[in-house]
């Protein structure tokens, strides 16, 4: 069993908080982070005593506090997305027009292609993203197959472009990543293991191309030096001198490309 998920809650600061416990094979250490639509949550290896996780997030009590107020805010402008036609998703930082059908019959729900999007100028590429869903269904199900039919769309196309940019970035830097992995990622965008394995997340492909490429080169970069040093952020700035505005970007819109 590689993961296990439960929903919890602690009496903190006077008021009872829910978080949602991750516990992962292999993991050794605690995190904590504050996401869209999922609030509050801990990472944990798959044997360390409750007490202790409890006791850690007593411990960092104000800097959950503080995310969660912050995305309480952003969510209170950002409704949850509701996969309705016309809706607009992003693809590389642009916004595409959602077209939503729906086929009796239909056992799963997928994205049947892209198409030209009305009132674009012949030509230009195109700006629709077509999926099609079972026909009935109730409203919860619904959310969550469209969901998982846009990540399985996603995902391959974050493939493909990540390793294009990895290779690309790889070669100016003249380093050689063991791997290249696309997951679920939600605490990080990135990471790089010692073994010099790079991952990523999908939601990257919605990201405007200099975010992606900043978060590559990040990770990058960490093959020649593994911390966060004045050296390492030299190394990122002598590949993207402008890498500061890829990072606000992140802090300010990351949100956004949650679905």
């Amino acid at each position: 069993m590689r993961e296990t998920q439960s929903a919890r809650s602690l009496h903190v600061a006077g008021r009872e908080q829910p978080y949602l416990l991750i516990r992962r094979q292999g993991r050794r250490r605690l995190t904590l982070s504050v996401e869209p639509r999922r609030g509050l949550v801990v990472l944990a290896p798959p044997r360390l005593a409750l007490a202790a996780i409890e006791a850690f997030l007593v411990a960092e009590a104000a800097w959950w506090t503080t995310r969660l107020a912050e995305l309480a805010a952003w969510e209170a402008e950002h409704p949850p997305r509701r996969f309705a036609d016309g809706e607009r998703l992003p693809l590389l930082g642009e916004a595409w027009t959602l077209r939503v059908s729906e086929a009796p019959g239909r056992l799963r729900a997928r994205v049947g292609g892209t198409g030209q999007s009305a009132g674009t100028p012949r030509g230009e590429a195109a700006r629709e993203i077509a999926l099609v869903l079972p026909a009935g269904l109730a409203p919860e199900v619904r959310h969550a197959a469209a969901a998982a039919a846009l990540e399985a769309w996603y995902r391959p196309l974050a493939r493909e472009l990540i390793a294009a940019r990895a290779a690309h970035w790889a070669r100016a830097l003249r380093v050689r990543p063991t791997a290249i992995g696309i997951r679920d990622t939600r605490s990080r965008w990135g990471s790089c293991s010692s073994s010099g394995r790079l991952s990523f997340s999908w939601r990257l492909v919605m990201a405007p191309p200099a975010v992606l490429d900043y978060l590559v080169v990040h990770e990058l970069c960490h093959l020649k030096q593994p911390d966060h040093s004045e050296r390492f952020w030299a190394l990122v700035a002598g590949q993207l001198p402008d890498y500061e505005r890829a990072r606000r970007w992140l802090r300010r819109r990351g949100r956004e490309l949650y679905l």
